[in-house]
């Protein structure tokens, strides 16, 4: 199979699509039930100017969120279903028109606008070993989202359909035992990162040109214990790179892989990996300089450019 840079990679992005929709006669349906209405679009790609608040809904939002949000920042109720169940249970009652997306979109309105209260309680920091841990499934989950809708992570996370779907697609591809709070604050970590990791992939141009070459190799033979090192890697399918990532261990990361049915269905067969000691900061800003490089249909498209959405 002859594969394309990422601009002539729709083949590919319709077989991930092609495997995350297959179901066989009689199984329950995976995803949202409606996305359309999930995810509401507008006429033609164009942006509808939002309306104003009246008082009684402003009131009512803030009222609900100071209710069931115990003092988190907004975007931790966006993490936590418990929580954000609460808040759209809140709206529900205080009669808000709408449905859990509209009123969390609200709520991230009024947060933009400052006039949410201030939160009272700081969530505690996504350490560098979640990140290793969880970061490349959240990635993974987010980006198949943005493809298949043109969603961002705020609307991902803001409509309760299209959060079950990322938890679902995040579990898939991530370790066992981890929960929908660790892949979405992980999410929103990346989000974060990876703006001061485009940054900071300046510092490796010589990363950035495709005149360096990236050496292949099977990626079984990493499984070697000779592996076990620090660094960022580019999984390659027929020699074309389909996600960078960054890990503290090399060979638990490609074990992690070989051992899951859904990395396996893309059909990995050979890595890139450039082994680097230096801090998480530095090794995300290597990823995005091979982000930038390679462009990989599943990375984040913050590490190549200021927007969340693909660029068509």
């Amino acid at each position: 199979r002859q594969w394309m840079a990422f601009e002539l990679s729709q083949e590919y992005a319709k077989y991930i699509n092609q495997r995350l929709d297959q179901t066989g006669v009689g199984d329950a349906i995976d995803g949202p039930k409606d996305p359309i209405r999930s995810a509401p679009s507008t006429s033609k790609g164009k942006r509808r100017k939002k309306k104003p608040l009246d008082n009684d809904t402003e009131h009512a939002v803030i009222a609900a969120y100071e209710t069931a949000g115990a003092g988190y920042p907004a975007d931790y109720l966006l993490c936590d279903k418990e929580l954000n169940a609460a808040f759209v249970s809140g709206c529900r009652q205080r009669g808000v028109a709408g449905n859990g997306y509209v009123w969390n979109q609200l709520m991230l309105q009024l947060r933009k606008a400052g006039k949410l209260p201030k939160s009272t309680k700081r969530p505690p920091q996504v350490t560098v070993a979640q990140m290793d841990a969880f970061g490349f499934a959240s990635e993974v989950a987010w980006r198949l989202l943005a493809i298949d809708y043109g969603l961002t992570l705020d609307k991902i996370l803001s409509s309760p359909e299209f959060a079950a779907e990322f938890d679902r697609l995040a579990a898939e591809f991530g370790p066992v035992g981890a929960t929908t709070l660790e892949f979405r604050r992980v999410a929103f970590s990346i989000r974060k990162r990876s703006n001061a990791a485009r940054t900071g992939a300046k510092k490796f141009s010589h990363w950035l040109s495709r005149s360096r070459k990236l050496r292949r190799i099977g990626i079984e033979k990493c499984l070697d214990s000779s592996y076990e090192f620090p660094g960022v890697y580019l999984l390659c399918s027929d020699n074309v790179g389909f996600y960078a990532g960054e890990t503290q261990n090399i060979r638990g990361r490609v074990e992690q892989i070989l051992n899951n049915s859904n990395w396996l269905d893309l059909e990995p067969d050979s890595i890139a990996i450039v082994r680097n000691d230096e801090s998480f900061a530095k090794k995300y800003a290597l990823k995005s300089a091979l982000a930038q490089r390679e462009n990989p249909l599943l990375n984040c498209r913050l590490l190549v450019h200021d927007s969340e959405l693909p660029k068509h």
